[in-house]
């Protein structure tokens, strides 16, 4: 990997679900990829242990603390503040609990490669022949009605804005879509996707690009629980009025 990366990885008690060696294997694995944790002000052991691993390995490891816990969009928005001012060329997020691996990422640096004027790029969790792609019934059915949701509301063609997998090539656009606190909770991944949209201006299929997943691994301890819908409804409100 030519390219340098810096991904973040937002954490909220994460102590049992925290797995160091695979982030070792990641950086092992691709020799420009810097990581950053931010710690969502975690109630257990998640600061301690981060503070303990990134000594590891110092110049690739890094990581900040919030003092409450402001929610995942909050903890991805001010660790991109930080990767987006070093001299990454890509910069995004990931998920904590590795369910999707970071050898995935070479999936989307392949993709960039191919496409050197798309702007961002976004895993896709598709259930399909050739692909390892654990979800259960419910959870595919359920996402699948809320992706349908969005994609009518926002206008936008995207088949799975909710993965956790998110590269974005580092520039002054990128760096003013996250300037300003997300309005939305659950649904800041298409919040920001209609920012850029707007920073561009130009066509959805200019900037974006999805790109499916071969790894998807159920983690147990998910955060996201029922009554969450509620909250997501909300957010596509907002969606609707305000973009």
């Amino acid at each position: 990997m030519n390219k340098k990366v810096m991904l973040v990885i937002p954490c909220y008690n994460e102590s049992k679900r925290l797995k160091p060696e695979l982030f070792v294997e990641a950086i092992n694995a691709f020799q420009n990829l810097n990581i950053i944790f931010v710690d969502d002000g975690s109630t257990d052991d998640t600061a301690k242990i981060l503070a303990e691993f990134v000594k590891i390995n110092a110049e690739r490891f890094s990581y900040i603390s919030l003092s409450k816990n402001s929610g995942k969009a909050e903890a991805v928005r001010q660790g991109l503040l930080i990767a987006t001012e070093s001299e990454a060329e890509f910069v995004g997020y990931w998920d904590a609990d590795h369910a999707i691996p970071i050898n995935q990422l070479s999936l989307f640096l392949r993709e960039e490669k191919l496409y050197p004027d798309t702007k961002a790029f976004f895993g896709s969790k598709i259930k399909m022949l050739g692909r390892d792609i654990d979800r259960s019934v419910g959870r595919q059915y359920i996402g699948r009605i809320i992706a349908a949701s969005i994609s009518q509301v926002s206008g936008l063609p995207i088949y799975d804005s909710q993965c956790g997998s998110k590269l974005f090539r580092n520039c002054n656009i990128i760096k003013q879509s996250i300037k300003e606190p997300f309005n939305t909770k659950w649904l800041f991944d298409v919040e920001l996707m209609l920012r850029l949209l707007k920073l561009f201006n130009k066509p959805a299929n200019d900037i974006f690009r999805e790109i499916p997943l071969n790894t998807l691994t159920y983690i147990p301890g998910s955060k996201v629980k029922i009554f969450d819908i509620f909250s997501v409804m909300n957010d596509l409100l907002f969606i609707w009025k305000n973009f």
